[in-house]
């Protein structure tokens, strides 16, 4: 009767432990802990603060019923309590399920099917793998990953390297001082004021740059390709999908394509040296540089005659057409 009573005592203690522990739950952190969330979906909101020392974990609503926090060594792991394969997935249904993480900022992984995930002030390396919903991130530092399936990404105000996988979504990027890697095969991506390495490779969508500078490298299919006011140097190719570049000066341009028509809009202080040639496709150029038509190409080469006496514009094309302007 003893053991028996004993028993239940423990259960119900340990009951209500994990209970309080899976609401919220404050972390002393030692500076070598990570975060990992793997959840079959949630609202997951990131914040931290300047000088903070803990963790601070909440499950909001339901969160409560169908999640759990452990610690294993350095891992602090959030997950859903029923991880088999037949029930993953299969939560109490009616409410969001919430998670807020506030504190201080540590390495953070998230693993969902459907989520929208919120960082703000987040300084540690991020790894987010989404199959649908959005990411945010606003003031960020520190390297950004994220591999999302079908839906919106929005980075604004980042300093540090950001690496982004999607098939369809759609990216918005503001401010970015550091490199930048985008795979976006069919969604739309819209870039202003970065600063970096910016590497860029598009299936069906379109991509637009504004007002950047650095190395510019990217390969493209079909869809557009539209790059403006751009400090630095732009390297790339095309298969069928249109380029624009404006360029600024001492910009050097270094462009291929198959069929896509390219076009470059020049400074007029731009003294650049051209060199432009196409097997089957028009070329056309300011008009005191004359356009030479060989036995197999047409050729533009000279330099604008603007002051600036520096950059370069190099490119070819098989039948796509040229136009410098």
């Amino acid at each position: 009767m003893f053991r028996s009573s004993l028993a239940a005592l423990f259960a119900l203690v340990l009951s209500m432990h994990q209970i309080a522990w899976a609401a919220v739950q404050e972390i002393a952190l030692k500076g070598s802990e990570h975060l990992l969330i793997s959840v079959p979906d949630a609202v997951i909101n990131f914040q931290a603060t300047v000088g903070a020392k803990n963790l601070r974990i909440n499950l909001i609503d339901v969160a409560q019923e169908d999640f759990s926090i452990q610690t294993q060594g350095d891992q602090i792991l959030i997950q859903a309590k029923n991880t088999d394969k037949e029930s993953f997935g299969k939560l109490t249904p009616g409410k969001k399920h919430i998670i807020e993480i506030s504190g201080r900022a540590l390495p953070v992984e998230v693993h969902a099917f459907e989520a929208q995930v919120q960082l703000t002030h987040w300084s540690k390396e991020a790894l987010i793998h989404i199959q649908k919903g959005r990411l945010n991130s606003k003031d960020g530092a520190g390297t950004l990953k994220a591999h999302l399936q079908n839906g919106d990404i929005s980075i604004l105000d980042h300093q540090g390297l950001v690496s982004l996988d999607t098939y369809k979504g759609n990216v918005l990027i503001k401010n970015l001082s550091g490199d930048l890697a985008i795979e976006n095969f069919a969604g739309e991506t819209n870039i202003e004021k970065a600063r970096g390495f910016l590497s860029f490779n598009q299936g069906l969508g379109g991509t637009k740059i504004l007002g950047s500078s650095g190395s510019l490298q990217f390969e493209v299919s079909k869809g557009n390709f539209s790059v403006q006011n751009f400090l630095g140097r732009v390297e790339g190719q095309t298969i069928e999908a249109p380029v624009s570049v404006q360029m600024a000066n001492d910009t050097e341009i270094h462009l291929k394509s198959k069929s896509g028509k390219i076009i470059v809009s020049v400074a007029p202080t731009s003294g650049a040296l051209l060199n432009i040639t196409s097997q089957e496709g028009d070329v056309f150029g300011p008009s005191y540089l004359k356009v030479s038509r060989e036995a197999n190409q047409k050729s533009l080469r000279g330099r604008l005659k603007g002051e600036i006496q520096k950059g370069s514009i190099v490119i070819r094309s098989q039948e796509g057409a040229i136009n410098i302007r």
